[in-house]
């Protein structure tokens, strides 16, 4: 993804959102963007369990798969 594309992806969004990039999908050290999408993300404590849930809200994930 370009700068100009990136740009572009973005604008839907809320300026006041937080971004977050997803997990690696390869072994390389840098990995080439290819999407920005909108999730639920929940944050707990234990990454195991959502028992103890933090903080739940959407916001904008950058990833290395379409």
């Amino acid at each position: 993804m370009t700068k100009k594309e990136l740009i572009k992806a973005l604008e839907p969004f809320d300026d006041n959102m937080d971004v977050f990039i997803d997990e690696r999908t390869t072994d390389f050290t840098y990995g080439l963007l290819s999407s920005v999408k909108k999730q639920k993300v929940i944050f707990s404590e234990d990454s195991d369990s959502v028992s103890e849930l933090n903080a739940e809200g959407e916001v904008i994930v950058l990833s290395e798969e379409y």
